[in-house]
């Protein structure tokens, strides 16, 4: 951390809180398929009150956060939103990028599959 101003040090954070956070809800699910991981991971963001909507759109996987537990943060440090990021892509095994966010004035965040992919969203 020597050498880190305030911000680096907060998002160093926020990533290993969200590593270790997904780690928890996941247990070993690289053994399951790409359906399954997604299901868990809805169900473990879920239980944590941020109400995820999972959709297919134009062959990318999207999931949009219609409520932030940590919103009054967010709204004031985007950090928060590399523990989001971070989770969702850890528990999905897949890369997620970030096309939406409430700190940016948009009404959710939504998280977006880097490389084209859809998932059978009725598992």
């Amino acid at each position: 951390m020597n050498g880190m101003d305030g911000q680096q040090v907060l998002r160093m954070v926020f990533q290993r809180m969200s590593a270790k956070a997904a780690e928890r809800f996941s247990g070993d699910m690289t053994l399951l398929n790409i359906d399954e991981r997604v299901a868990g991971l809805l169900g473990a963001l879920s239980n944590n009150h941020f109400e995820p909507v999972a959709q297919n759109v134009d062959g990318m996987f999207q999931i949009k956060l219609q409520n932030c537990p940590f919103r009054s943060v967010a709204m004031t440090n985007n950090a928060v939103c590399d523990f989001d990021a971070n989770m969702i892509s850890t528990g999905m095994g897949v890369s997620m990028t970030q096309i939406s966010c409430i700190s940016e004035g948009q009404p959710c965040c939504v998280y977006q599959s880097v490389e084209p992919m859809t998932v059978d969203l009725g598992v």
